[in-house]
């Protein structure tokens, strides 16, 4: 199910990708990779991916800004992409024909869910070239249990038995006044 979710939202990318070229809009000359393409962690931990922005054209790029975002799988998720990772938009300047940038995206697991994370590229300044999308990075938090039953009957025998022996000290020391 969280593949076809994440195969899907590749389709929608790719579908938009396709409606802007058959309106005559021009591609921004770079593609877009990430590694790896599914994380897996537990609510509160870090973690990291990489993007790859090759330039496939025959001259430099102008400047370019690269941008993570996130999304929720599910809409009763909340997801505050701020919260997530400290620093979510670089600005990469220009790269050389046939040569590539790897950039890493570090994130701390704030929400538990099945979310999506991809980066686009655009132009620095005056966008005029459709962007270039990333494929969809597919991120399975585990929720963790905030509250544990172990230790419990330990807790529910003690607390009253400290509390009974308490009171009997605070009783037997009255009596002796």
């Amino acid at each position: 199910m969280r593949r076809a979710l994440g195969a899907g939202f590749a389709s929608v990318v790719a579908a938009l990708a396709l409606a802007a070229a058959a309106n005559g809009a021009d591609a921004l000359p770079v593609s877009v990779t990430a590694e790896p393409t599914q994380v897996s962690a537990r609510l509160g931990d870090a973690f990291t991916f990489e993007t790859t922005i090759t330039n496939a054209a025959e001259s430099e790029t102008v400047p370019l800004i690269a941008h993570l975002n996130l999304l929720s799988l599910h809409n009763d998720v909340y997801v505050d992409p701020e919260d997530w990772s400290p620093q979510r938009t670089r600005y990469l300047g220009t790269i050389p024909a046939g040569e590539s940038r790897t950039l890493t995206w570090a994130l701390e697991a704030v929400n538990g869910g099945s979310l999506v994370a991809y980066v686009t590229v655009v132009e620095e300044e005056s966008p005029t070239l459709e962007p270039a999308t990333s494929p969809p990075v597919q991120i399975d938090i585990v929720s963790r249990d905030t509250l544990s039953s172990d230790g419990i009957l330990l807790l529910a025998l003690g607390v009253p038995l400290a509390l009974g022996a308490v009171a009997g000290g605070i009783r037997i020391k009255r009596k002796r006044r």
